[in-house]
C-alpha cells in the first residue's frame, strides 16, 4: 500500500506517524471496550430487583401514611409483610393518601383498602407504584390494625449511603452510586421513601428505612439530598417498624462524607473508621 499522503502538500505522511495513529486508534478501541464492560458488570453486580411497569394488579392491605407511606401485606406463604408506597414515576404517595383522607375515601390509618398498582421487587423487598394516582383506591374494607409505635433502640453512626427505595429495588439499574446520584436526590427529594446501606465491616449490605419525620414536611433536607449517592457518616437512632429495621436522624445530626484514600492523602488527613456502637 502507498504512504499515506496530502495531495497538496509536497511531503508523504511519515511511516512512523501511521503507526502511531493506528496504535492511538487501538488503544481508544480497548479503552473504550474495558469501560463497557466494567460498567455492565457493575449494573450487573446491583440488578437484583424488578419493576412491573404498568402492569396494574389489585392488592388488599392495611394503609400508613407515617413515617413513610406503606401497606401491611398478609399473603399466603410470606406472612405479614410492610411494602412502601410511591406515587407514580418520581411522585411521592404521600399527597395521594392525604387525599384519600381528606376526602373521607379511608378513614384513618390502619385500615384496610384494596389498591391497584405496580410491584417493584428485591428479594423480600416490595415497593408499590400508586400508578393511577388517587383512582389507584379501589374500595375501603371491613378491616383495621392500629399503627405500631416504633421502638428506637440505641443512638448509632453508621456508614453507607442513602439510596431511593424506588430505584435501589430495581426501578433502575443502576439504582444506587454517583452515576445514579441526581435521580435519587430528585426521588426522595420528592418525599418518596429512602432506605440506607451500610458499607462497614460490621454489617455490610443492611439496609435501613429512613424516618425522615424529625425534619419540615417529613422530608429530607437540603444536607441530606446533597450527599445522596456517595459515602457518607449518619448520626442516627435505630429502631424497628413492622419487618423494617428504620433509623431516624434528627435536625441537629452528624452527617459526614467519607472520603477515599487518595483524596485523603490529598487533604493530609485520615479519617478513623465509626462502628455503630461507638457512639453513647
Amino acid at each position: 500500500m502507498d504512504d499515506f499522503y496530502i495531495g497538496y502538500s509536497k511531503e508523504k505522511w511519515p511511516e512512523r506517524y501511521r503507526f502511531i495513529t493506528r496504535l492511538f486508534v487501538l488503544i481508544v478501541l480497548l479503552l473504550s471496550f474495558i469501560t463497557v464492560l466494567l460498567f455492565v458488570r457493575n449494573v450487573n453486580d446491583y440488578a437484583d430487583g424488578n419493576f412491573d411497569y404498568n402492569q396494574l394488579v389489585e392488592l388488599e392491605g392495611y394503609l400508613y401514611v407515617s413515617p413513610v407511606p406503606a401497606l401491611l401485606i398478609a399473603e399466603g406463604n410470606r406472612g405479614s409483610e410492610l411494602a412502601l408506597l410511591t406515587g407514580f414515576r418520581k411522585r411521592s404517595a404521600g399527597p395521594v393518601l392525604q387525599k384519600w383522607i381528606d376526602d373521607k375515601l379511608v378513614s384513618r390509618e390502619g385500615e384496610k383498602v384494596k389498591l391497584s398498582r405496580s410491584l417493584v421487587e428485591e428479594g423480600n423487598r416490595r415497593i408499590l407504584e400508586l400508578t393511577a394516582g388517587v383512582d389507584a383506591l379501589i374500595d375501603a374494607l371491613d378491616g383495621y390494625i392500629t399503627p405500631p409505635p416504633i421502638i428506637y433502640r440505641k443512638k448509632a453512626q453508621l456508614q453507607g449511603e442513602i439510596l431511593d427505595a424506588k430505584c435501589a429495588l430495581g426501578a433502575m439499574k443502576p439504582g444506587h452510586g454517583k452515576i445514579h446520584r441526581s435521580c435519587a436526590a430528585l426521588c426522595i427529594a420528592s418525599g418518596m421513601p429512602a432506605l440506607f446501606q451500610r458499607m462497614d465491616l460490621e454489617a455490610n449490605g443492611t439496609r435501613y428505612l429512613i424516618d425522615w419525620t424529625a425534619f419540615k414536611d417529613n422530608r429530607a433536607p437540603g444536607r441530606y439530598l446533597s450527599r445522596v449517592g456517595e459515602p457518607v457518616v449518619m448520626e442516627v437512632t435505630i429502631g424497628n417498624w413492622f419487618d423494617y429495621e428504620i433509623i431516624k436522624p434528627e435536625k441537629k445530626s452528624y452527617l459526614g462524607r467519607i472520603y477515599s484514600q487518595i483524596e485523603q492523602s490529598e487533604m493530609g488527613y485520615c479519617k478513623p473508621v465509626i462502628g455503630e456502637n461507638n457512639l453513647k
